[in-house]
């Protein structure tokens, strides 16, 4: 391969569909390219976390939403949201109410394609 096309592929093809990914689904997780041996690749099932991420909260149906470290969202719905708003401290209740994104510590899990958030707790 000629230099100059490894280096364009190498410096700016590869990190362009590592970071961006190509093609309509790349918010769902398709498209995007995985350096072999980067040890991206999750296993249906596994758990991750904790980890302190950026948390908000919807007021009207309760769920938090998590942004996780490879810029995927994640939500936590139901009666547990609930459980986890009453369990944190007063200071950190009001602020997401107030719809301000609070760091906190995240746990979640690889289903298929989709990521689920298992709980959220206080650092």
């Amino acid at each position: 391969m000629h230099p100059w096309l490894a280096w364009v592929v190498g410096a700016l093809l590869l990190p362009a569909l590592e970071q961006d990914g190509i093609g309509s689904r790349t918010t769902s997780g398709y498209g995007r390219l995985r350096p072999a041996g980067a040890g991206s690749a999750l296993g249906a099932g596994e758990q991750l976390g904790p980890k302190a991420l950026m948390v908000t909260r919807t007021r009207n149906d309760g769920a938090f939403h998590v942004t996780l470290p490879e810029g995927r969202t994640a939500q936590l719905r139901g009666g547990p949201p609930r459980a986890a708003h009453q369990a944190l401290s007063d200071p950190i209740r009001k602020r997401l109410d107030r719809n301000k994104p609070v760091r906190l510590l995240v746990t979640w899990r690889v289903s298929g394609n989709a990521r689920i958030v298992e709980s959220v707790v206080e650092e």
